[in-house]
């Protein structure tokens, strides 16, 4: 019956490591693993290889026994392994098993009535790191060895610390520590259990931690598998401990600059150094203020204010960027966490308030806007977006009008720019009625009015279209020169996503479609047409109810 013998990564590169010793000494470890037999042969898997000499001479090698025999104990324990055999570093060119190596292995199958061991020959030739596998059985008594194959690496692939879990850390962090005069220093962050630690400036639950230390003779264990050592050598290396299945492991850090590597693979589609610099405000943070302030912090603008006063509740989780453990919380301190999990030195500032709750809410919105380079309202009432066309008419900001329509069969998505075509109010029944009817009829309503469309938001998915469409508009706007030809626009302000069924019933295949129009201004708009604006709450309040407008924007 056929052998064969595969190594999980983690224990080829651990051996490789061990083995490209600068030295001539022997060296070596034991392996531990699985046995799988069935009718086409026998397949041994190495999972570990553990390593912890007590004796290395140029001819010999031996294992420290208490500490080999612990880990077969832990590995059997916790993942049902079992001992496999042991692997060593000859001297010079020998790469078979020598006779004691043989006398050796008849004995643990004799004594110990192992199916079979795994013992593979390691050399070195050069840069090279040789391994010859054999594996030896008793056969009638008699011992069995069999040389199966032989692999070569370089050693450059040899480089890596020996632990498993990634490791992530604030280079400014190493930097600050480095060059102090502090004998330690911690710092908190998130451990992903046998996954990855990650030691940056984040926002939310940290569970990890990882202590800074110099001027040691020994490496202190850590305490906790979440804590992680770094120590600092006179040398001036810094190399990094943890615990890994229940022993210690040194680490292979990634240095990362948040601000820097975050945006790395934007280089050359997007001036994300120049956003870096731009304000937007955010009015509504639901379901599309969500997902855009999340993909505007994805394309690195720098300061985001979040304008909302409502809380997270079990019916939004279906839409929103945030989850379960959110509910309840202020959609704005909730989304404020999750855009600053991707770049943490982002300047985002949450806002709980109504824009248009009270005079003093109004006059508050109205300071934020007059530091920002954009508006954007995705909020579901009349009052809130006309107050937004208003600031940007009086403070010269352009802004971005953003909704959906009844179960988000479709949205828009208006540019308004200041003294450039038309406002929100120019042209606000024409522009929602366009939104809202497909074939002349309402998608999935019986309403004979887009009056009468009651809001209901659609999925994820369809909202994603509208609020990827609005983000895309508000990074153009963003990224625009001032003194940029008006010939040169690459849209229409006007927007009209459909993403609606290709029957009246809704029930046909998906149909994705964009539509873009030109708004000339109205010369008799309430907004733009009109020196004398309504800039105090009751003028606002009194539009919505003498009109009695609903205008069918769905924000959730």
């Amino acid at each position: 019956m056929s052998i064969s013998v595969q190594f999980d990564p983690k224990a080829w590169k651990k051996i490789l490591r061990e083995a490209s010793r600068e030295d001539d000494l022997e060296t070596g470890g034991i392996l531990i693993g699985h046995i799988d037999v069935d009718e086409e042969g026998t397949t041994v898997t190495v999972h570990r290889s553990c390593i912890k000499p007590i004796r290395r001479e140029r001819a010999c090698y031996s294992p420290d026994m208490a500490y080999a025999r612990e880990r077969v104990d832990y590995y059997g324990r916790e993942k049902g392994w079992i001992y496999l055999g042991e692997w060593h570093r000859h001297p010079g060119s020998l790469n078979t098993l020598s006779e004691i190596d043989r006398r050796t292995a008849r004995e643990i199958l004799e004594e110990e009535d192992h199916q079979l061991l795994v013992l593979p020959i390691v050399t070195r030739a050069g840069s090279k790191v040789q391994i010859d596998l054999y594996v030896a059985t008793l056969e009638e008594g008699n011992l069995k060895i069999s040389h199966l194959w032989t692999a070569r690496e370089d050693e450059k692939n040899t480089e890596e610390a020996s632990g498993m879990t990634k490791l992530y850390v604030d280079e400014n962090w190493v930097r600050e520590f480095v060059h102090s005069n502090a004998m330690t220093a911690v710092y908190r962050g998130r451990w992903n259990k046998d996954e990855s630690f990650v030691f940056l400036p984040l926002p939310g639950d940290q569970n990890g931690l990882i202590k800074f230390i110099r001027g040691v003779e020994s490496i202190p264990v850590p305490a906790h598998p979440n804590q992680v050592t770094a120590v600092l050598f006179d040398s001036g290396d810094i190399r990094f401990y943890g615990i890994e299945e229940g022993e210690v492991a040194e680490l292979s850090p990634t240095y990362v600059d948040p601000e820097e590597d975050v945006y790395s693979r934007n280089l050359g589609l997007l001036e994300t150094i120049e956003l870096r610099d731009k304000a937007v405000m955010m009015v509504g943070c639901g379901s599309l203020g969500s997902a855009m302030a999340m993909e505007l912090a994805r394309a690195g603008v720098g300061t985001i204010y979040l304008m909302d006063p409502d809380i997270l509740e079990p019916h939004n989780l279906s839409r929103h960027q945030c989850g379960l453990k959110d509910l309840g919380r202020l959609k704005v301190d909730a989304l404020k966490d999750r855009v600053m999990e991707i770049c943490p030195s982002l300047n985002v500032l949450a806002c709980p308030l109504d824009v248009v709750e009270d005079q003093r809410s109004m006059e508050t919105t109205m300071d934020i806007a007059k530091d920002c380079d954009l508006l954007i309202c995705t909020t579901d009432t009349d009052s809130s977006r006309a107050f937004v066309n208003d600031m940007t008419i009086q403070l010269g900001k352009p802004s971005l009008q953003v909704g959906l329509h009844e179960r988000a069969h479709s949205g828009i998505v208006q540019v308004i720019r200041p003294k450039e075509g038309a406002c929100f109010m120019c042209h606000r029944r024409t522009t929602l009625d366009q939104g809202a009817q497909r074939n002349e009829a309402f998608a999935y309503s019986d309403a004979d009015s887009v009056r009468d469309v009651t809001i209901q938001p659609g999925l994820s998915a369809q909202i994603g279209v509208v609020a990827e469409v609005g983000t895309v508009r508000a990074i153009d706007i963003l990224c625009r020169d001032d003194d940029e030809d008006q010939d040169q626009k690459s849209l229409p302000p006007l927007t009209v996503v459909y993403v609606s069924r290709s029957d009246e019933e809704g029930l046909g295949r998906p149909q994705l479609r964009f539509a873009h129009y030109d708004l000339e201004a109205v010369d008799d708009c309430p907004a733009c047409g009109n020196d004398d604006l309504p800039l105090n709450l009751d003028d606002y309040l009194q539009e919505d109810t003498e009109q009695e407008i609903n205008i069918g924007l769905a924000q959730d």
